[in-house]
């Protein structure tokens, strides 16, 4: 039975508005499999652009090429539909790129100045910060949180290894790294300032967690010389996205749970046996994680990338949930946010690579702001009774040609 019949069924049923509200709250808690429409984020001018991440406003930042110099990666905003070039520490020359994006439209990266090496920058309202170094000849900024506070990677005066820094304010902190002599990486941070990455450990990458001070190893799905593992992404929960080897000797995808360091737990979101490889690159505050999976693509060394959407158990191929003549192959997810927009790079029905967004089909969000609320109801009273075109008639949630009690179950269904 779908979800449209169950509303029907149970309208029919309902004898009074607080068995209506009983049936509304069951039948919500079906779940059903989410589809998205598919936004191509063009570039400024140049044949390719990449998404790397997405705020909770929307506003969107990543790479692109130019026109005038297609060899070159510049980063960008993307907000409403127009992408604009937020520049690089040096000249028109010179690239940069976007780690992160915070709430308050502040980005972190990477750009390379004129005869320097490359430096981890933060950008915000048009000007970019060269971060600075541990003292050595380049950094790398990663995640960036709502406080503009940015992790990442420098190195010391000397060897080129990495180690994992955090900038807050004017300050550049070495977080310190797993092993001495080996590299360590910060890759995000939350607001309550806990940061992830991953390092070298006698010889075996490990994900690791830093929270007041002290760095701990994340625990892995197996133990013994294999048992390597990678820490991508952290919510404001606590949860935290990446990847460790499991049992069959394979990558998969896996989150890490809870807050409190001696409880972490890792969930191991499954590998489909068509894939050989699998990583979670980001997760928002409502537990859902993106991430690619990978097969062998016939010839292909590397494998082909195959993007998903896990949730509450169950993982979903993100190809499988755009429209049929979209013309769109994803490749990858790479962030999602809280209101479950998902972005990344695909081939466009032109076979360019170029940036998307996902923005999800919420019924009953009749204005297409991703939220279910009062407006949605006026718009849905204001279309009540036949409607005039069926095809058309976007108030008509359950497809049967009016507007009627159980349209108004399905919006109330899908509130907030």
């Amino acid at each position: 039975m779908n979800k449209q019949s169950s509303l029907r069924i149970a309208l029919n049923s309902a004898s009074s508005p607080l068995t209506i509200s009983a049936v509304v709250l069951a039948v919500a808690s079906q779940g059903f499999a989410q589809s998205y429409t598919v936004i191509d984020l063009g570039t400024l001018g140049g044949p390719q652009s990449f998404a790397s991440d997405i705020n909770n406003a929307g506003q969107i930042t990543g790479e692109t090429s130019l026109k005038e110099n297609p060899e070159v990666a510049i980063a960008f905003l993307w907000e409403n539909g127009v992408m604009i070039d937020i520049g690089t520490l040096g000249d028109s020359t010179d690239e940069s790129y976007a780690g992160a994006i915070n709430n308050f439209a502040q980005i972190s990266g990477t750009s390379e100045p004129v005869n320097v090496s490359w430096r981890a920058f933060r950008w915000q309202d048009g000007d970019m910060q060269d971060l600075g170094t541990l003292g050595g000849v380049a950094s790398y900024g990663g995640g960036i949180n709502d406080l503009g506070d940015v992790v990442g990677w420098s190195h010391l005066p000397g060897p080129t290894l990495s180690r994992p820094v955090l900038w807050s304010g004017d300050k550049i902190i070495d977080l310190g790294v797993l092993e001495e002599g080996h590299d360590t990486r910060a890759c995000d941070i939350n607001n309550f300032q806990e940061i992830v990455g991953y390092g070298s450990l006698q010889d075996v990458t490990r994900g690791f967690i830093w929270k007041d001070g002290i760095k701990s190893l994340l625990p892995n799905l197996i133990k013994g010389d294999n048992a390597s593992s990678v820490a991508c992404a952290i919510n404001d929960n606590g949860w935290i996205s990446g990847y460790a080897r499991a049992n069959d000797g394979l990558q998969h995808p896996v989150i890490w749970l809870s807050r409190n360091v001696p409880d972490i737990t890792i969930v191991d979101l499954g590998l489909p046996e068509e894939f050989f490889s699998g990583f979670s690159h980001d997760l928002n505050n409502m537990g859902q994680v993106v991430g690619n999976y990978w097969d062998g693509c016939g010839k292909s060394i590397d494998g082909c990338p195959y993007p998903f959407i896990w949730e509450n158990g169950q993982s979903l191929l993100l190809d499988d949930l755009i429209p049929n003549d979209s013309g769109w192959k994803l490749y990858s997810a790479s962030a999602i946010n809280d209101l479950g927009q998902i972005v990344g790079i695909g081939l466009t029905p032109n076979e360019e690579y170029h940036g998307f967004l996902l923005n999800p089909i919420i019924p009953g969000d009749l204005n297409g702001d991703l939220v279910v609320n009062h407006t949605d109801l006026i718009l849905l009273f204001s279309a009540w009774g036949p409607c005039v075109d069926c095809d058309t008639c976007a108030a008509d949630l359950d497809d049967d040609c009016k507007v009627g009690t159980g349209d108004l179950l399905i919006l109330f269904s899908n509130w907030g």
